[in-house]
């Protein structure tokens, strides 16, 4: 697989980094580094690297702690000297325990093997109860912190900042997905939505920040196969338009959602999804699935329903004239009265339904063309029937405000804080001066913009009046530093250490739950106050006050969920306050919830792997939340690539509280490559009508490990997976010159770096006192010499190859070589010396020959005079060191120090 190919692949490589980041974060969390005072990073997890100095099975590393009140003990200063001196790690899988260092708290079940040390050392938690290295929490953490980002940034070195961009959603901008019905009765949108598509070629050159990504997923009869097209820029997406044909359709069914679930696979977190067609939902069995999908990625979807509005369309505008419309009666497609599912899926994750006539598409699509970003909910209602009064505040971090009504309506009003009015629906003749910027006017659809930047004084209450002609739908968007992103909890009491899990699906009846609301920006909007934060049901009716424990605006504020008070009706989550100036905001959440009964897990962790043509058997749980009542759950399992999955049960009927394993049966096609990703949801439906879902990221892996997968760099494709080596040819000495008045001192190191196959991309020095290394791209042999002065004598190298496989290493000269002993090592060996020839005079007094007495001391004194190479420490142990100390002992600095001295034979 090509590095663009990886590109098909972008949920899969996003999600990836984060188990392993994660890992890092633990294993810096665990680790002895905080304890014996290091502060370098591991870098263990690039490949072919080790772990070093580990301790033997055999040897000790912790002692007992004293336990305290209620057997609980802070666990201080448990580390055996011998362990901090040397920054030994201890070996996790163990068979001998005694005399280990346990991970501690109230859960470890090593402390009570037998002979093992009571106590433990892990800092997760800044409670002694749970972890007996509390007080080294915070450190820690930081440590943890500084690995996470040292890790990031050899990934960003690697792949550049752009690809970089892209992997962690930094762009600022959303990627725009276009989810195309190419079946006959669509060949008149084929053709606008292809002039639509040019237009946007020539914006986008011109665009500060044109759309991160984008993609088109064209489907037709009966199947929704269809090549994904993505690009960085139109011009492929152009050329795939022009090429495709409108056939087919009649009595065929064209699979909507499963094309959708393909796109929402392939899109990027906060993507803007448009799907554009003319038929209902054929299969509807996948709906669950798709809104499952749009929520966890926070992607907006909204459907472009180009179809006749004879029979009323989808917001029921049956009392439209029917002569209006005569010119579609001869379109082939065979309409069905059924297109409310568009309406819940738009709704739901945070879009709005457009109809519109064929003949109006052209007008339409320029909402494609408008500049995208992420936008805010400022406020949102449905099924609007009658004349309505929208009150919604306009803060001061908002730029700009977006008015969209679906619809057909007789009037609609926008008038500022200052009473100026607007009549959304007046069309403006060319040149005339707008107080807005009209996105689309047509009879069904408004989209207005407001730019708030030059209008300050127009910050406050907003009203829009509304009369609709039928049944209206109304959003009104927000483009702003601050927003908020609900995220729901359950406290986990199974494992090690107390802690809140995140429910990767909906909130469940009769679960301990917490809210855990997260401001974005709050740390530059300097917001005053948070005044309150309540559900809002589909109607626009407040469901229930929620107890925000605390005014102070902050990044989270985790809040118990009154589930009890709550029933399964669907709700979406507003906070409310008033900005740094006092004027009120408003943010309500894009996602809407449903309260279930049941609770969805996939038993062994939501990322999967396997091999191409492997059989996965796949375990999750379901779980009747339900403390009431027992609760029958319809099961269904899809694949985001439509690969078929076989579930062992479908129908299930559970007790109150019961949980049941079950278990799903799925293949990985033999023609998949290496890299390749999907995702499997699942999800199940109760007798009552509520759904919950889980997610699982399935990957593919590498069937000759380590070297089969083809990555791309450039124009090159290389199968490689073996980073580049660095080696130290020779360095110059910081001996006597590591003193603040002493540390101007130049030093050297000269390097080797190596890459056989397919040669060094870059090489990067941290400190870069003298700039990074020039070389041709692909070399494989490079010598380079870094030059430094004492007073920072430390460099940590940097090398990727062009397969971007990472390789680090850290040159400490104050690591000194036996003989560039430190001025303290010196004295050390200095006092021996001296301690052992007093030794051995004592021994040569008893004896009888006074000359072979003097003639020993002299040689002795000769010994230590002229053959100080053979003076040498190691450990106290008396096995051979793998490496020396990295320890340098400075001005009023202290350590521990053995040797031997090592004499001819006389």
């Amino acid at each position: 697989m090509t590095l663009e190919e990886a590109y098909m692949e972008y949920y899969g490589s996003q999600a990836s980094p984060q188990p392993f980041l994660h890992a890092v974060s633990n294993l810096v969390d665990a680790a002895a580094s905080a304890d014996s005072g290091s502060h370098y990073i591991l870098i263990s997890g690039l490949p072919g690297s080790d772990f070093e100095n580990v301790a033997r099975p055999s040897e000790e590393t912790c002692s007992d702690c004293p336990l305290g009140e209620n057997d609980i003990a802070s666990c201080q200063n448990n580390l055996l000297q011998d362990v901090i001196d040397k920054n030994r790690r201890n070996r996790i899988l163990s068979v001998v325990w005694t005399g280990k260092c346990s991970h501690g708290g109230l859960r470890d079940r090593a402390s009570d093997s037998v002979g093992s040390t009571r106590g433990g050392i892990n800092k997760e938690l800044p409670t002694s109860c749970f972890s007996p290295h509390s007080h080294l929490h915070q450190e820690a953490a930081e440590q943890a912190i500084q690995a996470t980002e040292y890790y990031i940034d050899l990934i960003r070195g690697g792949i550049g900042n752009a690809m970089f961009s892209r992997l962690f959603s930094l762009h600022p901008t959303p990627a725009i997905v276009l989810v195309l019905d190419t079946t006959d009765s669509m060949d008149e949108e084929l053709e606008t939505l292809t002039h639509v598509v040019g237009n946007l070629l020539k914006k986008h050159s011109r665009a500060s920040y044109p759309p991160a990504e984008y993609i088109l997923v064209p489907f037709n009869d009966p199947y929704f196969a269809g090549q994904v097209v993505r690009s960085q820029t139109p011009d492929e997406i152009y050329s795939a338009l022009t090429q495709l044909r409108a056939v087919g359709g009649g009595d065929e069914p064209e699979y909507s959602m499963s094309a959708l679930r393909l796109a929402l696979h392939y899109a990027p977190s906060y993507s803007h999804v448009f799907l554009i067609t003319d038929a209902s939902i054929k299969d509807p069995e996948v709906f669950d699935s798709v809104v499952a999908m749009a929520q966890a990625k926070k992607i907006q979807v909204t459907p472009v329903l180009t179809m006749p509005l004879t029979d009323g369309g989808i917001l029921g505008r049956s009392n439209l004239p029917v002569n209006d419309f005569s010119r579609f009666f001869a379109r082939k497609k065979r309409q069905l009265p059924s297109f409310g599912k568009y309406l819940e899926l738009a709704h739901r994750s945070g879009g709005q339904v457009i109809e519109t006539p064929s003949d109006l598409v052209e007008e339409t699509s320029k909402i494609f063309e408008a500049e995208q970003y992420y936008r805010a909910v400022l406020w949102r209602g449905v099924d609007i029937r009658y004349t309505t009064e929208i009150k919604f505040p306009v803060d001061s971090l908002v730029s700009e405000f977006e008015v969209s009504i679906s619809g057909m309506v007789n009037a609609a009003v926008l008038t500022s804080p200052t009473g100026e009015g607007y009549d959304l629906s007046t069309y403006f003749a060319s040149g005339d001066k707008q107080p807005y910027t009209v996105v689309v006017n047509t009879p069904y659809l408004i989209q207005v913009r407001l730019n708030m930047t030059q209008r300050q004084r127009d910050v406050g209450e907003w009203t829009l009046e509304v009369d609709p002609s039928g049944v209206t739908s109304v959003a009104i968007y927000a483009r702003t530093t601050m927003d908020i992103l609900p995220v729901f909890y359950r406290p986990d009491s199974v494992s090690a250490q107390p802690s809140l899990q995140k429910i990767n699906g909906q909130p469940g009846k009769g679960i301990t739950t917490y809210l855990d609301i997260v401001v974005t920006g709050v740390d530059t909007a300097r917001l005053r106050s948070v005044e309150r934060a309540y559900l809002r049901d589909t109607e626009g009716q407040e469901l229930l006050e929620l107890n925000f424990p605390i005014s102070t605006p902050r990044r989270n504020t985790y809040i118990p969920f009154p589930i009890q008070d709550l029933t399964n009706n669907r709700f979406s989550v507003v906070v409310a306050g008033k900005d740094a100036s006092g004027n009120p905001f408003r943010r309500e959440s894009g996602v809407v919830w449903e309260m279930t009964e049941s609770l969805l897990e996939f038993s062994l962790g939501r990322d999967v792997w396997g091999y191409p043509g492997d059989i996965l058997t796949i375990p999750f749980t379901i779980t009747n939340t339900n403390g009431d009542s027992s609760n029958t759950y319809f099961i269904e399992a899809n694949d985001a690539k439509g690969t078929p999955i076989i579930l062992s049960q479908r129908r299930i009927n559970l007790g109150r509280n019961e949980t049941v394993q079950l278990n799903l049966e799925t293949n990985i096609p033999i023609s998949d490559q290496p890299g390749a990703t999907s995702t499997i949801v699942i999800t199940a439906t109760s007798t009552k009508g509520d759904t919950s879902y889980a997610l699982a990221h399935m990957s593919v892996m590498p069937t000759d490990r380590p070297r089969l997968r083809k990555r791309q760099s450039g124009s090159g494709q290389y199968n490689d997976f073996t980073p580049p080596t660095i080696s130290v040819s020779g360095r110059s000495s910081c001996r006597n010159h590591l003193t603040p008045e002493t540390c101007n001192y130049p030093w050297t190191v000269n390097l080797h770096i190596q890459d056989t196959y397919p040669g060094l991309l870059r090489v990067r020095y941290t400190p870069n006192s003298q700039g990074d290394p020039i070389f041709t791209s692909g070399i494989q042999d490079l010598r380079v010499t870094y030059a430094s002065t004492c007073c920072s004598p430390t460099v940590r190298v940097e090398a990727w190859d062009l397969a971007t496989n990472p390789a680090s290493k850290m040159i400490d000269n104050g690591d000194l070589s036996a003989n560039q002993l430190s001025a303290g090592a010196v004295s050390g060996i200095v006092l021996g010396t001296i301690a052992a020839l007093i030794l051995l005079i004592l021994l040569i007094v008893l004896v009888e020959d006074v000359l072979q007495c003097v003639v020993t001391v002299v040689l002795l004194l000769l010994v230590s005079v002229l053959l100080p190479s053979r003076v040498i420490y190691q450990r106290t142990d008396f096995q051979t060191p793998r490496r020396r100390s990295q320890k340098v002992l400075t001005s009023g600095g202290s350590g521990k120090l053995d040797f031997r001295v090592i004499l001819p034979s006389l």
